[in-house]
């Protein structure tokens, strides 16, 4: 049986059964989202035929913010950090027929500032349908 009022999962949304605006909800304060500058660089190398390898380097570098535990902050403030991270990987892209290649990424963020040094995974597959070139 549903609950009236009460927690329902919304975040930032008005509550159906109480009708007012959650406090300290990351979506439901105003909140300066930090600008950033980003470069992503990558070389690609075929390695055959149908396959071609690459290494990848991508710079996330916020020019505003706050920082975790620094003043101000609040777990409802997170949307504002200063998030900088340098990411480098590789990837792999193999073409399996005529219209459609499969490609796999790996990276890691190796430095930064208020993220995880997290492991980045990817998979993806692409489609052609045809269509002509820009003529260059």
């Amino acid at each position: 049986m549903a609950r009236k009022g009460g927690e329902h999962g919304y975040i930032g949304v008005p509550d159906p059964g109480n009708r007012h605006q959650r406090p300290n909800a990351a979506g439901g304060d105003n909140v300066d989202i930090p600008a950033d500058v980003f470069l992503n660089l990558g070389v690609f190398i075929p390695a055959g035929d149908r396959v071609t390898v690459g290494a990848d380097y991508r710079m996330v570098k916020a020019l505003s913010g706050i920082d975790i535990g620094g003043e101000g902050f609040s777990p409802s403030r997170f949307p504002e950090l200063q998030e900088d991270a340098h990411i480098v990987g590789g990837r792999l892209i193999a073409d399996v027929a005529d219209n459609v290649s499969l490609n796999g990424f790996v990276g890691r963020v190796v430095a930064g500032r208020n993220t995880a040094a997290s492991l980045l995974i990817s998979f993806g597959v692409s489609l052609s349908f045809g269509g002509g070139g820009v003529g260059f």
